[in-house]
């Protein structure tokens, strides 16, 4: 009985501190095995505290970081039935409304970022399959949590993190429909450089997608930053659609980036000019 065992333990310890009992969950001795685990914590914590668990117990660096993942794992397996209040945590930026209670949990923020931080610490398959969840059931606001994560190419990004943005901005970047496109633009405005690489990867995976990702790119009022990108097979092949179309003199922009890195450019140029002359499969 949960209400005589707070009952009991506060008679025992009268000037115990619940709340702080809570927020130093992190014990090497702490196991959750299953979702009624963290039902029993949450019930616990309602009968003491007169509140519902608040998500920074949760969240965090933990040094015990199975017990940390058994519970991240039972929380997403709850959905809205955990006894957790979300609400204190960081939100994802602009997230869409009328999001259902089931998927709230993905716009918790700092829930993706314990997440990352527990892949990169031995616990990549787990959280890849978490992550996964998010994708299947709310693809849209997992892609804006990861933008607002760490910068994309530094030593922050973790791997999952790349893959996982890998396999979802693409996607994104290749719809196109009026909703998407403010997705797109608001994405854009939180981590410019997470969309460009999705560009880069969306145009090597489907070169097909050239004009799409033209068009986006003067959407955002910045085909000029694009064209700087160093993925030359990309802004090669850009820059000649870009061309025909004028909104750009090709000379200049040859010009300057030669000037930025003259032997790849020059070498990306040839190759470029190779296939584009002789196929895939040419020779000079």
């Amino acid at each position: 009985n949960i209400e005589v065992f707070v009952e009991a333990v506060s008679e025992r310890s009268p000037s115990l501190n619940w709340p702080s009992v809570f927020d130093h969950l992190d014990m090497p001795e702490l196991e959750i095995t299953s979702t009624a685990g963290l039902a029993l914590l949450s019930a616990v914590h309602r009968q003491a505290c007169g509140t519902a668990l608040p998500a920074r117990c949760l969240l965090g660096e933990w040094t015990n970081q199975v017990a940390q993942m058994q519970l991240l794992s039972h929380l997403i397996a709850a959905k809205a039935t955990a006894d957790v209040d979300l609400s204190q945590a960081r939100r994802v930026e602009n997230a869409p409304e009328g999001v259902k209670p089931e998927l709230a949990c993905w716009l918790c923020l700092d829930l993706t970022g314990s997440l990352l931080r527990l892949s990169a610490n031995g616990f990549y398959q787990q959280a890849q399959t978490l992550l996964a969840e998010g994708v299947h059931g709310a693809p849209q606001l997992l892609l804006m949590a990861l933008v607002q994560m760490a910068r994309v190419g530094s030593a922050m990004e973790t791997q999952l993190q790349a893959e996982m943005l890998e396999q979802l901005l693409p996607r994104f970047l290749s719809a196109d429909s009026a909703g998407l496109n403010n997705l797109l633009k608001r994405l854009w405005e939180m981590q410019p450089a997470a969309v460009m690489r999705g560009m880069v990867q969306l145009h090597a995976a489907q070169p097909q997608s050239l004009l799409r990702l033209l068009d986006l790119a003067q959407s955002f009022g910045a085909l000029d930053e694009v064209l700087r990108l160093k993925s030359f097979a990309f802004t090669l092949d850009l820059a000649a659609v870009a061309q025909r179309k004028d909104l750009i003199d090709l000379e200049p922009w040859v010009l300057q980036s030669l000037a930025v890195d003259e032997h790849a450019f020059a070498t990306a140029t040839m190759s470029y000019l190779r296939e584009k002359l002789l196929g895939s499969g040419g020779t000079s």
